[in-house]
C-alpha cells in the first residue's frame, strides 16, 4: 500500500517565544462552540435521557461499585464510564438538565481543540496553523455533529470520541522531543477508557496504525518494528470492549424481538443512510433525530446508492494509493463508520447522524485541503481564503443554532422527525410524547399509525386507548403487544394495565391471572399484590385478599384506598378490631376525605363502639355539607 512513499517525519514547527497565535486560535474555538450551543443549555432531557439519565438508578452514588455498573438495555448499558460520568453530574446538580448539557458542551469543545492538534501535527504546510483552524472550526460548529452535543444520552459519542481523538494525538507525540513513557502510556489508557465509552472505538489501534503508515514510517513492517510496544498495548484494548460485551451484551435489536433483519438487509439499508449522510455533510437542511428500524428493501431498490458508495470507496483507497495524505482523509470517513454503518445491524436504529460526528473530520479536512489547494494556485490571497472560511463558519454556525432550538421539547422534535423522515417509528415518537403531554385522545391516531409495523407501540396505544374509555379495544392491543414482545420491561407494566382493564370489565378471573404472571416474574411487585387484592375483594374471598393486602400496604403505606380495601376485607373476614384499625389507617391518610370518616364511623358502630363513632360521623357531615347517609350515620351513633 502507498508503495514508494518516502518516510517522511512530520515538520514540527515551535512557535516563537512569546508567539501566541496557536492558543488565539484555540480559544477562538472554544468560543465558537460555546456560542452555537450555549442556547440550548436550558433544554430538557429527552426520549432516551430517560432511561440513561432520569429514571437511572446507577447514578445516584459516587461508589464506583454503582456508578460503574450501568443498567443493561440502556444507552449506556456496556459503557461505564458514560455512566460514571452521569453520576458525577448528578452528585453535583441532580436532575437538572443544564449541568449535564455543559459538560457535553464542553466535551464537544475538547474535541474541537484536539482535531486542531491533530491537524497542527500532521499538515506541512507554511499556514498549517490557518488549515488547522479551518478544519477544527467547521467542523466544530456543522449541524451533522450536534446530535452528538445536544441529545444528552449521546455523551457516549462524544466521550468515545475524545478518546479515540487523545489517542491519535498522544500517539502522535511519541518520539516529538521526550516523554515519550508518558505519551505510550497516555495513549494506552485513552484508548482503553473509549472501548469503556462505546464500541465505535474498535478502530482506533488501527487509525493509529494507519496514520502512522502515512505520516512517520514509509512501510507497515517498519511501524510495527518502531512501534511495537504501542501496537500492542492499543490492541489490548479490545480485551476491554470484549469484557464490555460480554458481562453486558448490547443486542442488535435493542430488546425488541420483532427489530430483527439479516445482515444483508441491514447493509441495503445503509446505502441509502450513507447517502443521506454525505448530502447531509454538504447540506445539512433538515436533520432528523431518529431515522427508526430498518426495512425490508431489496438490491435492485438501492443500486443506485449502493454503486456510488461503493465507487466513493474504491476511490478513496485509489486516492490513498496515490496520495497517501489525501486518501488518508478519504479512508477515515470509511473507517469510523463502518462499525455502525455497515454490515452489523442496529435493527431498532437503521441510521443515526451521531455516527457522522467522526466521519465528518474526514470529509471537512477533504474540503478544506483541496479547497485550499486550488485556491493558493489561483493566487487567491490569504485574506480572501480565510474570507470564505469565516463565511461558511458563519453559515454553518447558524444553522446549528436554529437546530439547537428545535430541541426545545420533546414534542417539538418528534414532530421535526416526522415531517422530515415519516416512518412509522415517527408516528411513535409523537403519540408517545402527546400522551405525555396529556393529549391522550389525539396520540391514538400516531400510534394506531405505528402500532402496524412497530409492535412496542401497540402498548402505547392500548394504554391510550383504556384511558379514552376504549377498553375492549385496548385489551386486544395489550394483548397483542405481549404475544408479540414478551421481554420487553413494558411487559409488566402491560399484564398490570390487562389487569386493570378486565377487572373494570367484570372479567375477574383474567385480571387475576395478569395479576400472578407480574408476581411470578416479580413476588414483591406492589402493585400487583394491590389487583390481586381487590379481585378477590370483588369475587367475595376476603382470607386471599388480606396477605395482598399486606403486600401492598408496606411500599404504599399512605394510600387510604388501600387501607378501605384492606379494612372491608378484614371486617368481612370476621376480623372486626383490624378492621377498624385500618379504616382509621385511612383515615389518617387523609382526614379530609368524608368517605374514610364514614367508613371508620360505620365500622365502630357494627363492632359496637358507637361512641367511639360519633366523632367521625360529626366530621363526615360537616364534610359533606349534611349528607343524608352522613346523618344517618351519626343518628345511629347517638350524636
Amino acid at each position: 500500500m502507498a508503495k514508494g512513499v518516502k518516510r517522511k517525519q512530520p515538520r514540527v514547527e515551535v512557535p516563537r517565544q512569546g508567539s501566541s497565535r496557536p492558543w488565539l486560535f484555540a480559544v477562538a474555538i472554544v468560543v465558537a462552540v460555546f456560542v452555537v450551543y450555549g442556547g440550548g443549555l436550558d433544554h430538557p432531557f429527552m426520549f432516551d435521557d430517560m432511561g440513561a439519565v432520569v429514571a437511572n438508578p446507577q447514578i445516584r452514588s459516587l461508589d464506583p461499585a454503582v456508578a460503574l455498573a450501568p443498567p443493561p438495555e440502556t444507552p449506556v448499558g456496556g459503557r461505564p464510564l458514560v455512566n460514571a460520568s452521569f453520576a458525577l453530574n448528578y452528585a453535583a446538580g441532580g436532575l437538572d438538565p443544564t449541568g449535564y448539557r455543559l459538560v457535553n458542551v464542553a466535551l464537544h469543545a475538547a474535541c474541537a481543540l484536539l482535531v486542531f492538534g491533530l491537524a497542527a501535527g500532521l499538515v506541512e504546510h507554511a499556514r498549517r496553523y490557518d488549515i488547522a483552524l479551518a478544519v477544527a472550526l467547521l467542523w466544530a460548529v456543522h449541524p451533522l455533529g450536534s446530535e452528538a452535543v445536544n441529545y444528552l444520552t449521546q455523551r457516549t459519542e462524544l466521550m468515545m470520541a475524545a478518546c479515540y481523538l487523545f489517542t491519535l494525538y498522544a500517539a502522535g507525540r511519541i518520539g516529538r522531543g521526550g516523554r515519550d513513557g508518558a505519551w505510550t502510556v497516555a495513549a494506552i489508557a485513552a484508548c482503553a477508557a473509549g472501548m469503556a465509552c462505546k464500541e465505535s472505538m474498535v478502530s482506533a489501534p488501527l487509525m493509529v496504525i494507519v496514520v502512522d503508515r502515512v505520516y512517520r514510517f514509509s512501510s507497515f513492517s517498519e511501524a510495527f518494528a518502531r512501534r511495537k510496544g504501542l501496537y500492542l498495548g492499543l490492541v489490548a484494548g479490545w480485551g476491554v470492549l470484549a469484557a464490555m460485551m460480554w458481562t453486558v451484551p448490547r443486542t442488535s435489536a435493542a430488546g425488541f424481538a420483532s427489530t430483527h433483519v439479516s445482515t444483508w438487509t441491514y447493509l441495503l439499508n445503509q446505502t441509502e443512510i450513507i447517502t443521506h449522510y454525505l448530502r447531509l455533510a454538504a447540506w445539512p437542511d433538515a436533520l432528523v433525530l431518529y431515522y427508526g428500524w430498518a426495512t425490508p428493501t431489496t438490491l435492485a431498490a438501492v443500486w443506485p446508492n449502493a454503486v456510488l458508495i461503493v465507487a466513493l470507496l474504491i476511490g478513496a483507497i485509489a486516492l490513498f494509493l496515490r496520495r497517501p495524505r489525501l486518501g488518508f482523509l478519504a479512508l477515515w470517513v470509511f473507517i469510523t463508520l463502518a462499525p455502525t454503518s455497515s454490515f452489523v445491524p442496529i435493527a431498532s436504529e437503521v441510521g443515526a447522524e451521531r455516527r457522522m460526528y467522526l466521519p465528518l473530520i474526514g470529509l471537512v479536512g477533504l474540503l478544506v485541503v483541496s479547497a485550499g489547494a486550488a485556491l493558493e494556485r489561483r493566487r487567491v490571497s490569504r485574506a480572501a481564503i480565510m474570507g470564505v472560511a469565516v463565511a461558511l463558519v458563519l453559515a454553518l454556525g447558524y444553522r446549528t443554532v436554529v437546530r439547537t432550538v428545535e430541541y426545545a421539547t420533546p414534542l417539538g422534535m418528534a414532530q421535526t422527525v416526522l415531517d422530515r423522515w415519516p416512518t412509522p417509528s415517527a408516528h411513535y415518537m409523537v403519540g408517545t410524547e402527546l400522551v405525555s403531554a396529556g393529549r391522550v385522545a389525539e396520540s391514538v391516531t400516531h400510534l394506531r399509525q405505528a402500532a402496524a409495523e412497530i409492535p412496542p407501540a401497540r402498548f402505547n396505544l392500548g394504554s391510550a386507548l383504556l384511558t379514552t374509555g376504549q377498553r375492549d379495544q385496548g385489551i386486544v392491543e395489550l394483548e397483542t403487544f405481549l404475544r408479540e414482545e414478551p421481554g420487553l420491561t413494558t411487559a409488566r407494566d402491560a399484564r398490570l394495565l390487562l389487569a386493570r382493564g378486565h377487572a373494570e370489565a367484570g372479567r375477574t378471573s383474567e385480571s387475576i391471572t395478569y395479576a400472578q404472571q407480574v408476581l411470578q416474574a416479580a413476588p414483591g411487585d406492589y402493585a400487583a399484590h394491590g389487583l390481586l387484592a381487590e379481585a378477590f375483594v370483588a369475587t367475595g374471598r376476603f382470607d386471599e385478599a388480606i396477605p395482598h393486602y399486606e403486600a401492598y400496604l408496606r411500599s404504599q403505606q399512605d394510600d387510604g384506598a388501600g387501607w378501605t380495601g384492606m379494612g372491608i376485607a378484614l371486617m368481612s373476614a370476621g376480623r372486626p378490631t383490624d378492621g377498624v384499625d385500618a379504616f382509621g389507617r385511612a383515615v389518617a391518610s387523609s382526614p379530609n376525605h368524608a368517605g374514610y370518616r364514614m367508613n371508620l364511623a360505620r365500622a365502630l358502630i357494627d363492632s359496637g363502639q358507637p361512641a367511639a363513632a360519633i366523632e367521625h360521623a360529626r366530621a363526615a357531615v360537616s364534610l359533606t355539607q349534611g349528607d343524608p347517609a352522613a346523618l344517618d350515620l351519626l343518628k345511629r351513633a347517638g350524636g
